[in-house]
């Protein structure tokens, strides 16, 4: 999946386990998102000309919680919710 934030463009690679529904005894089991990878595709120059990087740059543990919270709101936003 493609996530665009600010300047950046992001390739996430995530796998989505749905939670179990629960009953009287035992409470829901949350939904679980995991990021496998996060790799840096592109950026925007203060000029306005976008860099493609050549080189997968896995970024996932070096980004910051703002930049993270983003991308976890992108990917909730791609998940298909089924009522």
């Amino acid at each position: 999946m493609i996530v665009e934030y600010d300047i950046f463009h992001f390739e996430v690679f995530y796998t989505y386990r749905e939670g179990e529904s629960g009953d009287y005894f035992q409470p829901d089991d949350p939904d679980e998102i995991s990021i496998q990878k996060i790799l840096l595709l592109s950026y925007v120059t203060e000029k306005g000309k976008t860099n493609y990087l050549k080189d997968d740059c896995d970024i996932q543990y070096v980004l910051s919680q703002k930049v993270m919270d983003g991308v976890m709101d992108a990917i909730e936003k791609d998940i298909p919710l089924y009522y």
